[in-house]
């Protein structure tokens, strides 16, 4: 039954309903929908290659998003149900389905306020630099600014040595390297993880890296860079090739 002063509509299930339950409907699927587009999108991302994109730059944004709205969609529920059991109707929840879907929605509410929470993975700072390079003796990098330079130039971070076996801290020898471990994450946050004592101004071993690998390097500046190894140095091609991103250091922020 409905107040005197009330409005009611018929909605699509062909029961009266006061007009606020139409809104109230409407953004329970607004909210179901982006909870599936969310869902899509970091499957796709994972099947398309973009896991690790996704990992650094979207998963906290679509798993606080993800969780506000399943949260806004079980609210919705229950406003609907006190609403109507108010108004002498059945309630909201007297079909089993819905109930069923606001006990999913609950539990993908506070799921992703969990990950988004308890998960100790940090957004990363903003890139300063990156790209691709190619190096052989005399030649670096400076990583702040993402330029391939002479190795003697202030500023350059790494360069190889004549062999290629070795890379060596430039300007001033401050610069410092570490080889990224196997654990799970971005590589920023992998890099984050290194211990202070597995840093070195020398790299002794730059044969032995791997393809597809990750070196993390400290820059002059204080910047924290990750280098993707597109090609390791050897006796016979004394290169090294990668990709790179260099992230501000928190000191530097403004």
């Amino acid at each position: 039954m409905t107040r005197p002063d009330e409005t009611t509509v018929t909605g699509s299930e062909g029961t009266a309903c006061p007009s606020g339950g139409v809104a109230m409907r409407a953004l329970r699927r607004v909210a179901i929908y982006f909870a599936a587009a969310a869902a899509a999108i970091a499957i796709a991302a994972d099947l398309s290659g973009l896991s690790q994109w996704y990992e650094s730059h979207g998963k906290n944004t679509v798993t606080a998003a993800l969780g506000a709205f399943a949260a806004l969609a079980a609210l919705v529920m229950l406003g609907n149900h006190a609403i109507t059991k108010r108004d002498g109707g059945e309630g909201f929840f007297a079909r089993r389905g819905r109930a069923v879907e606001f006990g999913l929605l609950l539990v993908v509410s506070l799921g992703m306020f969990g990950i988004r929470i308890f998960d100790p993975q940090t957004d990363e700072p903003p890139i300063v630099a990156e790209g691709f390079t190619n190096l052989a003796n005399a030649q670096g990098i400076d990583l702040d600014i993402g330029q391939a330079r002479f190795q003697d130039v202030p500023g350059v971070d790494l360069s190889p040595s004549a062999t290629g076996q070795q890379l060596n801290a430039m300007t001033h020898g401050s610069p410092r390297f570490a080889v990224a471990g196997d654990g799970g994450g971005s590589d920023f946050e992998r890099c984050s993880r290194i211990a202070a004592d597995a840093w070195s101004k020398v790299l002794l071993d730059a044969y032995d890296l791997r393809v597809g690998g990750t070196l993390c390097v400290r820059t002059d500046q204080g910047n924290l860079a990750a280098l993707s190894l597109t090609h390791v140095p050897s006796a016979a091609e004394q290169h090294i090739a990668f990709t790179f991103t260099t992230w501000q250091s928190a000191r530097q922020s403004p």
